[in-house]
């Protein structure tokens, strides 16, 4: 469906698989200019890494632009006392929600759409 739709655009859009870390590796070598809106909806225990990479790197995410990141309520798991135990992606959830809440570099909403979505805007010096 994607690829159909992606072909009926009439869009250059060019699909990229791997790990995401290495794709935006390879990604930040290849871009003219940086995305304006980076959108994060991928394992949950690299959440912090996607973000790190993406704040370290300006040629790839604009300073101007926004981070979205998906599933950040995870199906309310994250509201509960506590992470029941061996359950690694109810703590990934958490411990980005934290991570970001308490980076001093940007500004973050989190919007209590479906499963969570956050918003996330680098704050200028």
């Amino acid at each position: 469906v994607f690829h159909e739709g992606v072909q009926r655009s009439g869009l250059d859009i060019k699909l990229e698989r791997g790990k995401a870390l290495e794709v935006l590796t390879k990604l930040e070598a290849a871009v003219d200019a940086p995305f304006d809106l980076v959108f994060i909806d991928a394992d949950k225990t690299e959440q912090i890494a996607y973000y790190d990479f993406l704040m370290d790197h300006p040629r790839l995410w604009s300073p101007t632009g926004a981070i979205c990141v998906d599933n950040t309520l995870w199906y309310s798991r994250v509201l509960r006392d506590r992470v029941e135990d061996g359950d690694k992606q109810t703590q990934a959830v958490v411990d980005f929600n934290r991570y970001v809440r308490n980076d001093p570099r940007c500004f973050v909403s989190q919007l209590p759409l479906r499963d969570g979505l956050t918003l996330i805007q680098r704050r200028r010096p």
